[in-house]
């Protein structure tokens, strides 16, 4: 059986993380960071509470990035997550504290199951739980931030993606309109490592990915 490790000294996440592992089937363990140490060693994925001490913290997530174990950070907002993103090199996803069971369940879910984590589009693979991307089995080297945005492109492949929800969904921010040329900028990265003709740009609307 699969292991989470959940890390949170607010007992109300506890609850929430340990009813969602227990809803997809899974075991769960919570501890202190002492004993979370040793766990990261042996489990399947990691749910931390992103008020954990950073200073206790960062040793657990290097641990977990050596396996390449999936990360859900669980957080009151989406504001002022982005450094741990960029910090922790292995799959991660935000998950809101106040976020439904449902919601928790199929994100595990989204990391787990293998089925569902492999993206080809034309020659293109994405490992999505490995954070890679192939040609003819030969890696192409991404940023962790460029991953992100392209794999938001490759779930929806030929829909147009706007700024905003790149920002959103890659970046973390929780709203729209803010002025930043870090979605063109890494877009233009992006067009240099994977080749032109994959990343169309859409007048008045953003990017896609052509299938």
């Amino acid at each position: 059986m699969s292991l989470a490790l959940i890390l949170s000294a607010d007992r109300n996440v506890l609850s929430l993380c340990s009813q969602a592992c227990s809803n997809y089937g899974m075991a769960s363990q919570s501890s202190n960071h002492a004993e979370a140490a040793t766990i990261s060693e042996s489990c399947d994925i990691a749910l931390i509470d992103t008020r954990s001490p950073w200073s206790e913290t960062q040793s657990i997530l290097t641990t977990l990035s050596s396996r390449e174990i999936p990360v859900l950070f669980m957080a009151p907002s989406t504001e002022n997550i982005r450094h741990l993103q960029n910090l922790y090199l292995g799959p991660c996803k935000v998950c809101l504290l106040n976020a439904p069971v449902d919601e928790l369940v199929a994100s595990i879910d989204q990391f787990l199951n293998p089925e569902v984590q492999i993206i080809q589009v034309r020659d293109l693979c994405m490992d999505v739980v490995r954070h890679s991307l192939t040609r003819n089995d030969q890696e192409l080297h991404l940023t962790v931030q460029e991953f992100r945005l392209l794999h938001v492109l490759f779930r929806s492949p030929g829909e147009p993606v706007s700024r905003d929800q790149l920002l959103r969904e890659a970046w973390g921010y929780s709203s729209s309109g803010i002025i930043t040329r870090s979605v063109d900028i890494t877009i233009q990265r992006l067009r240099r490592k994977i080749g032109d003709g994959y990343i169309i740009t859409v007048p008045k609307m953003g990017y896609k990915i052509q299938p």
